[in-house]
């Protein structure tokens, strides 16, 4: 998810089918780490801006850069290569402004956002640093075996325009790796209309350690105005931007141009970002593979307590050889000598609105599993609660089972003074007899007498004096 020269790429594409737009030559692929959105606190701090059209074309300083790009702040970043719309991207016009519009359903062609966090430069794990960078982002990857990695991206932000010097990857597996790449440039310092450069990237693939990816970008920065976003409407510079895409299996051969694209660009003061695939260079045309990037605080992003793993529709193994999850298993934990933990909880502290399904163990009050059924906490391996039959305002009844001499009925609801409740038991089987061993506010437990084991029914009756 660097960011390409403005105008081109900003991130990887697919929703994160590439590390940097880069592809191994055993076409074996980083994906980038999508986040749920929805997941993120971000629905009470989403700006709502509104701008006055201006006359005369924003400039983009180096302030304004280092200003959207500041330790502190996150860029999310959406893409789609398979989605495309229709939209009117202008034309090229240095003197009069104009206005851009996204869909007003723009965010429903994303399943989610990557992610990319400004750190210190000092934060960079000591063998991961590229000399001479001043600026880092680091996005969260899977490798090519679905495993997390980090990338460093770092840049140097200098007076005449800011540029990309290295990567570097921190990885699950394997040695990590530092690539002090051929430096390309992103933008031009300050950033203004009527800007016009061409910048190369050639980046070293992260498995192959070969250069096998070229794109020459050329950008023009030709028209200003505004363009309303899924965060408001904002002052922007427009760009068009050539790309030339060239591939090679390994450094040893000369490249080869596979393709030529034009791509449409606006950019704002404050880092918001559309760029797109075109199918013309003015007027109403068809966008395809599609970008937009907003920046926010990275403390905005905490997800609480909550931790979720995306892992393409995979299944998760926790295992210690390294084995796949089985394919019918969402979750698969293997061992040959070890257990699962589930939480261990006083009843005190049940979850206030559990759901269906939820599993704990209760340490208190007839310790063992319990689960949520939707309506009421089961111990596993007792009976369901009771369904009480009254007879009258004072007198209620149901049926029980003995599961191996024992059996908790639960009440329907919780019940005052439990204490007085007399409780006549009715045994419909053979057994050493029972007695009541516990009464609580949520039920009562009958226990079979000389620690019998005895599997039997019985009847209860309860009279509340």
């Amino acid at each position: 998810m660097s960011f390409y020269s403005f105008g081109g790429k900003v991130s990887c594409t697919g929703e994160g089918n590439r590390i940097n737009g880069r592809i191994s030559a055993e076409s074996r692929s980083g994906k980038m780490q999508v986040f749920d959105t929805n997941l993120l606190n971000l629905r009470n701090n989403t700006q709502n801006n509104s701008v006055a059209q201006n006359n005369s074309a924003i400039s983009i300083t180096l302030a304004d850069f280092n200003a959207f790009t500041a330790v502190g702040k996150t860029w999310l970043n959406y893409s789609n290569d398979n989605a495309s719309f229709s939209m009117n991207i202008g034309s090229a016009n240095n003197s009069t402004p104009q206005t851009w519009a996204l869909p007003a359903n723009f965010l429903t062609y994303f399943n989610g956002a990557g992610r990319g966090d400004f750190i210190a430069v000092g934060n960079v794990p000591a063998a991961l640093q590229v000399a001479g960078a001043n600026k880092v982002m680091r996005t969260a990857y899977y490798d090519e075996n679905d495993r997390p990695m980090d990338v460093y991206d770092h840049y140097n932000f200098a007076a005449d325009g800011v540029y990309h010097i290295g990567s570097s990857y921190d990885l699950e597996v394997g040695s990590d790796d530092t690539f002090d790449e051929s430096d390309y440039e992103v933008a031009d310092v300050p950033f203004d209309l009527n800007d016009n450069y061409s910048s190369t990237s050639e980046e070293t693939d992260h498995i192959t350690n070969q250069k096998t990816l070229k794109e020459v970008f050329t950008v023009n920065v030709d028209a200003f105005g505004t363009i309303t976003t899924p965060t408001g409407t904002y002052d922007c510079l427009r760009m068009l931007t050539s790309i030339q895409k060239y591939t090679r299996p390994n450094n040893t051969v000369a490249y080869t141009l596979v393709s030529t694209t034009n791509h449409v660009g606006f950019l704002t003061k404050t880092g918001e970002y559309f760029t797109a695939k075109v199918s013309g260079t003015s007027g109403n045309v068809t966008v395809s593979e599609i970008e937009y990037r907003t920046v926010v605080q990275t403390s905005l992003l905490s997800e609480g307590n909550d931790v979720k793993l995306n892992n393409d529709s995979k299944g998760v193994t926790i295992n210690i050889d390294n084995d796949t999850a089985h394919p019918s298993a969402i979750l698969d934990v293997k061992s040959d000598s070890l257990g699962i933990l589930i939480p261990r909880i006083a009843q005190s502290n049940r979850p206030s609105s559990p759901a269906t399904g939820l599993l704990v163990y209760q340490i208190d009050n007839t310790p063992g599993f319990y689960y949520f059924d939707g309506t009421n906490w089961q111990r596993l391996g007792s009976t369901p609660s009771a369904r009480l039959v009254t007879e009258s305002t004072q007198k209620v009844g149901g049926k029980g089972r003995l599961t191996n001499g024992s059996s908790f009925i639960r009440f329907n609801s919780p019940v005052e003074n439990f204490e007085n409740l007399q409780i006549n038991i009715q045994l419909e089987g053979d057994c050493n007899g029972v007695f009541i061993s516990k009464k609580t506010r949520e039920g009562f437990e009958v226990k079979e007498l000389q620690k019998g084991k005895s599997n039997i029914e019985f009847s209860w009756k309860i009279i509340n004096e």
